[in-house]
This record gives structure tokens, C-alpha cells and sequence, in this order.
């Protein structure tokens, strides 16, 4: 990394979250797209997710376990019991079920068990409606995360938690922050504003280059593969300009230069430019075949 510029005033914030388990799916879907983050929002969790979700909600303990039926085919709850000091034994008390060709759903599921009856049929089925409007941490988080990817930010962790976005992207940040923490009343958001002194943009341009070199890397591994065909070389060569882009936009907002990671890029597009030839080979022999040759 070399400073290209030393006169630049560089800002930004610094995010991390806490989120609670009841956000409302709805609210953060209507939230998202007020603020123009229709695409960043994750979907709504299927009925599977739902039907596990409620399950361990009702039933769950220390010695009462969910556990997934072969071919996702539903969820069993089963008591764990000790028959010996070395033996456990596992007894199914409810069974949710679904046909393995069929979409599960509240019309395809069946509830069985010993101790099943029409109410605690009613319970549980009222306990999935329940959780196919919670959106869970999970994937509050993933909007979190892609909402940053949007705005220009980056992971300062491997493994996220912690992110940086820069000071042009705040105000839409702040419409992202208000619909996540509207959508669910235990959700915070923080943001650490800060101006950025040369360890901070050490800090960030080496999130960077983790970030991007990984998806550089992906991008010329997936090339070299081979087996692609027209549609995936186009996305690539399209991916490979957008990551050309960030960098250059990052080395613009931060006043440095990314030498590296640009020479990565290039030789990323050099893979995907060479597939592109072989398949144009490949589908002009193909298109030649029929023709009776000239010798």
C-alpha cells in the first residue's frame, strides 16, 4: 500500500449490531424498500424453517431435542433418555411430516404422536403461521451485511461483527438503521463516526484487500474450472469490471493505491477472456459441422 494523496480528509463510521429474535418480517421487508434496499433484504424463512423454529420454541430442553427426518422430509421431537451409563435412547413423542414430492406446507404436513390430539395439532400449526412472520437473527443479519456490500463498506473482522462505511453512505445508512431497529424493538445498531488517521486507514484498506482478493481469487478459480457457458462468462466478465471498479473508487475515497489487487483482477479477466475463446470455438466448430468440408 502506498499514500497517493496526503492532504485528503478521510471519514466514516464503524457499525456493529445486537439483534433480538422477534423482528418482524414484514416490517423490515416494507422498512427496506422505503429506503431502497428492496434486493439487500432476505427473504422470508420457508415453511421448514418455520416448522423447526416452532418446534424447538414448544418443546426443546435439555433432555427433549428436533431433530430433522431423513430425505427433509420434516421434523421429529424427540425425549433423550438414559437406559444405562453408557446408552442413550431417543423416543419420537411428536412427528411433523411432509411428502418427500410435495412442497411442504400446512396442507401437506401431518402431526402424529401418542400424545396428539386436535389441540395440540391446532398449537403447533398456529406456532409455524407464527414464526413464518419473524424474520431471525440470521437473516437480519445477512441484510445488515448486504446493505453494507451496497453502500461501499467492509468486514474489519474475518469473520464480520464489525464494519466500516464510509462517510458518503451515512444518511442512506441511517434510513437502513431506522427500518431494522423499527422492524424489531430489541434490534440496535450502532455507529461509531470517526475521522480516520493512518492506522485507521491501514485498517480499512487491509479489510479490503482480504475482501476483495477473496472474491478475486473465486472469480479466477471458477474460470480456470472450464465448463462454463455463455451466460456465466458474461456474468464474470461482468463481475471482474465491477470489483475493477470498487478498487478504483476505493483508492480514490481513501488515497491509496491497490496496485495489487488490480493486477489480480487482470489476471482473473485474462482466465475468464480465455474460456470466452475456447467456448466461441467451441460453438463455431459446432456450427461449421454440418457443412461438407472443402478439401
Amino acid at each position: 500500500m502506498s499514500i497517493t494523496q496526503t492532504n485528503i480528509s478521510i471519514s466514516g463510521g464503524v457499525v456493529f449490531w445486537s439483534l433480538s429474535g422477534g423482528t418482524d418480517w414484514q416490517k423490515l421487508f416494507d422498512g427496506c424498500t422505503a429506503a431502497g434496499f428492496q434486493k439487500e433484504c432476505a427473504d422470508r424463512i420457508s415453511f421448514s424453517e418455520a416448522a423447526k423454529a416452532a418446534l424447538v420454541d414448544l418443546y426443546q430442553n435439555k433432555r427433549v431435542l428436533v431433530r430433522p427426518l431423513p430425505n427433509s422430509t420434516g421434523y421429529a421431537v424427540v425425549d433423550e433418555t438414559s437406559s444405562t451409563l453408557k446408552t442413550l435412547e431417543y423416543n419420537a413423542r411428536i412427528v411433523c411430516r411432509w411428502p418427500i414430492s410435495g412442497k411442504p406446507g400446512q396442507t401437506t404436513m401431518t402431526v402424529t404422536g401418542l400424545a396428539v390430539d386436535a389441540q395440540e395439532d391446532a398449537i403447533i400449526r398456529q406456532a409455524i403461521d407464527n414464526q413464518m412472520d419473524v424474520a431471525p437473527h440470521s437473516k437480519v443479519a445477512s441484510t445488515l451485511v448486504e446493505i453494507i456490500k451496497t453502500l461501499g463498506g467492509v468486514p474489519l473482522k474475518p469473520n464480520g461483527g464489525v464494519y466500516w462505511i464510509p462517510e458518503r453512505a451515512m444518511v442512506r445508512w441511517a434510513d437502513a438503521v431506522a427500518a431494522i431497529e423499527k422492524a424489531g424493538p430489541g434490534n440496535q445498531v450502532f455507529t461509531a463516526r470517526t475521522a480516520m488517521d493512518d492506522d485507521a486507514i491501514r485498517a480499512v484498506v487491509s479489510a479490503i484487500r482480504a475482501d476483495i482478493g477473496t472474491e478475486v481469487q473465486a472469480l479466477a478459480e471458477q474460470a480456470q474450472n472450464g465448463g462454463d457457458n455463455k451466460r456465466s462468462l458474461a456474468s464474470r466478465q461482468s463481475k471482474a469490471e465491477a470489483l475493477l471498479a470498487r478498487v478504483t473508487d476505493y483508492e480514490a475515497l481513501l488515497g491509496v493505491t491497490l496496485q495489487e489487487l488490480k493486477d489480480g483482477i487482470e489476471a482473473a479477466t485474462s482466465f475468464v477472456v480465455s474460456a470466452a475463446a475456447v467456448q466461441m470455438a467451441a460453438d463455431m466448430a459446432e456450427a461449421f459441422s454440418g457443412f461438407p468440408s472443402m478439401e
